[in-house]
């Protein structure tokens, strides 16, 4: 079912200026991130960022927080949704990024430089989410076992962060769980294997009934990557390659799969526009990493998980 998630009042302000304004509360800032997540599941390809969306004076909630030293709401705008700094209001024609003065708001300035990063890379440093301590060689931050967005640092940090973070996961978890899509498996009688490229690893792909990857327990989110190959053909794979899924386009799955990690994906080589149908010789190199569960025998992947990351498998 398709949710309107793009809707405006009389004034021209979407969820995100009313849930992410100067008086956002972490019950109207969940409810937000719940709409732009469902929003980026369907938003189609060169359509505008919800958080972007202008009202009828041309402002965004980032024109309003940034005054408001609301550095918790510009910082998830910024960060974690990626909106622009640069979109202008109608009237002064002030940007937010002019608005953030480094001599009057200099912490606004660096989540600027940071959110700039995120934009230009589709990366940003890594920091826990209860105490912003940076990712290090030594430090190794772990995903929230349930929505996979907030990482910390130490158990201290996810017991002592969670009634803050704990709206926001919850709605996180229900934006992805109503993007699950069931792959399908074929089980062969022989052993069938694919080679790393990268690496020169053999994996052995699973026959008969399906099982999680090692070390991942049955229903536990793991990670999936996502890579388009010419011919039409694509592969899912976990990092042990363990677990490796090949899907023709005859595969129901093929369509929407595609289609939703060139959304949110790498694509190295231009594809048009129009979608569908793309000729074989348009089918190269996209990648992307999706979340998803094996339970029952059965893979899901959660396709509101779509993202880039710099991993090297």
């Amino acid at each position: 079912m398709h949710t309107h998630t793009h809707i405006h009042t009389h004034t021209g302000k979407t969820a995100v200026h009313y849930g992410m304004g100067s008086m956002a509360t972490t019950t109207t800032i969940a409810l937000s991130e719940a709409v732009i997540e469902a929003h980026e599941a369907q938003r189609a390809e060169g359509e505008q960022r919800l958080v972007d969306v202008q009202d009828r004076m041309g402002t965004v909630a980032l024109h309003e927080c940034i005054p408001s030293n609301r550095q918790d709401v510009v910082k998830l705008l910024l960060v974690t949704h990626r909106a622009s700094p640069d979109v202008r209001e109608y009237d002064g024609n002030f940007t937010p990024r002019q608005i953030a003065n480094p001599f009057l708001f200099p912490r606004m300035a660096a989540l600027m430089s940071r959110g700039d990063t995120v934009r230009t890379t589709g990366k940003g440093v890594a920091r826990c989410a209860g105490c912003e301590q940076e990712a290090s060689a030594g430090k190794v931050l772990r995903a929230c076992s349930a929505c996979h967005s907030s990482k910390y640092c130490s158990s201290n940090c996810i017991k002592r962060h969670w009634p803050t973070h704990k709206p926001a996961c919850k709605a996180r978890v229900a934006v992805l769980e109503a993007s699950a899509l069931q792959l399908t498996h074929n089980p062969r009688p022989e052993t069938t294997s694919i080679t790393s490229h990268q690496t020169g690893r053999v994996s052995v792909m699973q026959t008969g009934r399906l099982k999680p990857p090692a070390g991942r327990e049955e229903g536990a989110l793991f990670s999936l990557k996502f890579q388009t190959f010419g011919g039409g053909n694509a592969v899912l794979y976990n990092e042990t390659r363990d677990l490796v899924f090949e899907v023709s386009e005859r595969d129901p799955c093929f369509v929407t799969l595609v289609a939703r990690a060139r959304q949110c994906g790498l694509v190295t080589e231009h594809l048009p526009l129009a979608w569908p149908p793309l000729t074989h010789s348009q089918l190269e190199n996209i990648k992307a990493f999706f979340l998803a569960r094996v339970k029952d025998g059965k893979c899901t992947v959660l396709l509101a998980s779509a993202e880039v990351r710099d991993a090297k498998w």
